[in-house]
This record gives structure tokens, C-alpha cells and sequence, in this order.
């Protein structure tokens, strides 16, 4: 069980400190299918961290589920696919931006035709820019709504509304940050996309429980990633890191 910061409506904030991550303008799908984020913010996407943690790494194979990785570069998806499928696993690998909402739509439908009806979404996209709040700029702050909080909307929009057309039960789980919950200092415009996120699973939930969807939201603290691990390994990193209650960042 995992620590409940806030209950509303069936939504549920979950403060994680040390678990999960945030991958680049990526998703994940699971189920019997899950449509999985493989981006560059988390080593691995957040289906494959099953196999990666202490917990039964063929959890998913023995679950019967088949994986829908996506991110814009597919390149980096074929070396996850052949993990997944070495542990016993089906996965597809599928090519979307989340800044598109045409290129999700087509995503979806191909994740859909592939392995089947979409029964969990893991929404993991995300990218961070660091800034004063009076210094950033129109193309940082596009940029990062449109990655964060407008893509995250439409990816699960595209997939709740199919759980629901089909009358399916269905999970949605969106991964937000502690920086949607308390400020940091330079990432004010990240905050206030991950804060969106959180209100967003709330109104979600509020409107879907009646058709059978459970949409949650967790958000992770600081998390090492292949985006950020040159910085834990600086001066001020370090310094950051000596002021954590445990003294250390989270893997995924």
C-alpha cells in the first residue's frame, strides 16, 4: 500500500519519494495491454520498472499483459521491446508525440489494433525547464504545457473515452510531482504543469467513477534519471541531495 496524501472524488495524490520517474514525452499503456512511456527522463519506462524493482520481475508476462511502448523516437524502444519479450512478454513499439493530439489519436488506434482494447494507462510524459518565473519564455512555457499537461490531457481523454464507448472498467494512473504539491525554486512553470495534472485526475475521477474508471495520480519526488544524473553528481547536486531527509535521491 502506498502512503494516500489527499483522497477526492475517488482521486487519490500520492506523495512517492523514491519510486517511479518521469520519461520524455512518453507514455504507457497497460493491461492485458499497457501503453508504456520510454523516453529518456526514466532509464526505463514505467512498465518495464516491474521487471527492474525487487518485485516479481514476470509480473506482467504472468499477468497475461501486453505493453504498448511509445515515444517519439522508436529507435530507442527495440532494445525494451526484446527485454520484455525475453522476460516472456508481449510489447509493440508505436511512434507518438504527445504535443500532437493527431498523433495520439493515431497511436492509440495503432496500440489498439495491435494487442487489443487498452485497459490501464500509465500517463508519464514529461519534461522540466528551469528558469525564474519573470525570464521564461513563450516557446519554453509551450513547450512544456504542451508536453506536460496538454498531452498528458488528450492521451488520457483518447483512452478513457474508449474504456468508455466500450463500457470497459479501466486505470488510469497520471504521474505528477511533489512540485505540483509545494514550489521549487526555478521550476515554478513545471509546478504549476504538474499542479494541472493533479486537478486534472481529480476532475477526471469525478466524472468517470460513475463508468467503471479509476483515474489516480502519484507524484515522485526527486528521481535520478538518464535526463538529470549529471547534475546528482555536481557540487549543488550534491549539496540538494545533503539536505534530503535520507540523504539520497530515488532509482526507478
Amino acid at each position: 500500500a502506498l502512503p494516500v496524501e489527499d483522497e477526492h472524488d475517488g482521486a487519490v495524490v500520492t506523495p512517492l519519494r523514491h519510486l517511479g520517474g518521469e520519461a520524455v514525452k512518453s507514455e504507457c499503456i497497460a493491461g492485458p495491454k499497457p501503453l508504456a512511456g520510454a523516453g529518456e527522463g526514466q532509464p526505463v519506462p514505467t512498465a518495464e520498472v516491474a521487471y527492474q524493482q525487487d518485485l516479481d520481475r514476470d509480473v506482467l508476462a504472468a499477468a497475461g499483459a501486453k505493453v504498448a511502448l511509445t515515444a517519439r523516437r522508436t529507435d530507442r524502444l527495440a532494445e525494451l521491446k526484446a527485454r520484455i519479450a525475453a522476460d516472456g512478454g508481449t510489447a509493440a513499439a508505436i511512434s507518438m508525440d504527445v504535443t500532437q493530439v493527431s498523433s495520439i489519436e493515431s497511436a492509440v488506434s495503432e496500440a489498439e489494433s495491435t494487442l487489443g482494447p487498452v485497459d490501464i494507462l500509465v500517463n508519464n510524459s514529461g519534461i522540466a525547464t528551469e528558469n525564474r518565473m519573470g525570464r521564461f519564455t513563450e516557446a519554453q512555457y509551450d513547450e512544456l504545457m504542451d508536453t506536460n499537461l496538454k498531452g498528458a490531457f488528450f492521451v488520457a481523454q483518447a483512452i478513457g473515452q474508449r474504456m468508455i464507448d466500450g463500457k470497459r472498467r479501466g486505470r488510469i494512473i497520471n504521474v505528477a510531482s511533489t512540485a505540483g504539491l509545494r514550489p521549487f525554486t526555478m521550476l515554478g512553470l513545471y509546478g504549476m504543469s504538474k499542479a494541472g495534472m493533479i486537478y486534472m485526475t481529480r476532475s477526471m475521477a469525478m466524472e468517470w467513477a460513475r463508468f467503471g474508471l479509476c483515474v489516480n495520480v502519484i507524484c515522485p519526488g526527486y528521481i535520478k534519471t538518464e535526463l538529470n544524473s549529471a547534475h546528482w553528481d555536481s557540487e549543488s547536486g550534491k549539496k540538494l541531495v545533503s539536505m534530503l531527509p535520507k540523504r539520497r535521491v530515488g532509482n526507478p
